[in-house]
């Protein structure tokens, strides 16, 4: 099963479950890549800040991305055991907002390639 997981927590065993390009669209590293200590510094270099991978069924929940609306629904529980006031409500509408625009910016392009800013 392929999953997001922040570059930090890419191990040399994962590989490349979707290819990476560059701004240009050019072939960067293709799919089925192992990440090692090499490969990882290069995209580290592009500013790559996640990538999807195979291999990663072992990881702790908290070294993955988990997907939008699970994230959301974890922001609700957090904040609805307090009294919901004004200042409180447009907190969580300003991290939802930040979430919704993170998850957006991490997703693929619709070609399946990923971009620079993965």
């Amino acid at each position: 099963m392929a999953v997001r997981v922040p570059l930090p927590f890419a191990r040399p065993e994962m590989r490349l479950a979707r290819p990476i390009c560059d701004s240009d669209g050019r072939l960067i590293v293709g799919a089925g890549t192992a990440l090692d200590a090499r490969v990882v510094q290069a995209l580290r270099r592009m500013a790559v800040q996640s990538v999807v991978v195979t291999g990663a069924d072992d990881l702790p929940g908290w070294e993955t991305l988990p997907p939008l609306d699970e994230q959301l629904a974890a922001l609700r529980r957090r904040l609805g055991t307090t009294s919901a006031g004004d200042a409180l409500e447009e907190l969580a509408a300003a991290i939802a907002r930040y979430l919704a625009r993170r998850t957006a910016r991490l997703a693929p392009p619709d070609d399946g390639t990923e971009g620079p800013s993965a």
